[in-house]
């Protein structure tokens, strides 16, 4: 009897440990469905995490794209550009070298007037002088044939008085 007793008791201790560990594996599955959700959960807000930092990084590329062409498209047009400003450059540094190279044949060439005329003021001023001294020189010439001629006149005045005393010496 005891041993159907004993086998009673133990049956009922096995039975509570059986229903313990099926209230426990019950709890576990409860627990590792639940930790399922929470991973698939996880996992598809990762992959929607994911999806949309990749979809913003292609974006970003192609917006990085977009600027890098359109910065080549710039730099193109500016080395373009460039090569026109310098072109036009050459082109002003000739013209500015012609002018230059012009200015000074206009100074040289003004030089020389400038030359010629002062050496055409100096004969004009030896020719002005000359001019003066011959007028003085006419003018002492005029002077002195005047002074001839009243010499003259008075001399013939004179003759002509001595003429007439003469034949008043001569009648008388």
């Amino acid at each position: 009897q005891i041993s159907i007793e004993q086998l009673t008791t133990e049956l009922a201790v096995e039975r509570g440990n059986a229903q313990k560990m099926e209230n426990s594996k019950m709890m576990l599955e409860r627990q590792n469905k639940e930790i399922k959700a929470k991973l698939e959960e996880v996992e598809n807000s990762n992959r929607a995490k994911a999806k949309a930092a990749i979809a913003a990084l292609e974006s970003k590329v192609n917006n990085l794209e977009e600027q890098l062409s359109a910065e080549a498209q710039e730099r193109m047009i500016a080395a373009k550009n460039n090569r026109k400003l310098e072109k036009k450059i050459k082109e002003l540094l000739m013209q500015l070298e012609d002018e230059r190279r012009h200015a000074d044949q206009y100074k040289e060439q003004n030089e020389k007037t400038t030359g010629r005329m002062k050496a055409m003021r100096r004969q004009l001023d030896e020719a002005e002088e000359e001019i003066s001294r011959e007028r003085a020189h006419r003018r002492k010439a005029q002077r002195e044939v005047d002074d001839y001629v009243e010499s003259n006149e008075s001399m013939n005045r004179e003759i002509n008085n001595l003429k007439n005393k003469l034949r008043d010496i001569e009648d008388s």
